[in-house]
Order: C-alpha cells, then structure tokens, then sequence
C-alpha cells in the first residue's frame, strides 16, 4: 500500500510471467509465447503473483 501526496492510500498488484533460455526455449518468438501464457495464467489463478511456465 503507498499513501500519495494527497494523503490518499493506493493499492496495487503485480503479476508476471516467466519462461527462461534456453531450457523453455529456443527462440524469442517461443520465450515470449511462454511468458506471456505465464501471465495469463498468473492474472487468472488469482493476481499479485509470478508464474514460470515451460
């Protein structure tokens, strides 16, 4: 939670996704694929959380 300067509190999230070279790819076009599916599964299964995928 950060409090702003106009005194009001904002509240975030975070989600991301992971996938690594190479052992979940080979090719960018791959690692990015999975890490984009990571996101989305990390978004779907509850938010404010990092998912790796392979």
């Amino acid at each position: 939670m950060f409090l702003i300067s106009t005194g009001e509190k904002l509240s975030i999230t975070i989600s991301g996704g992971i996938s690594t070279f190479p052992e979940d790819a080979v090719t960018t076009h791959e690692l990015y694929k999975l890490a984009d599916e990571a996101l989305y599964l990390a978004k779907t299964t509850g938010r404010n959380k990092v998912v790796h995928i392979n």
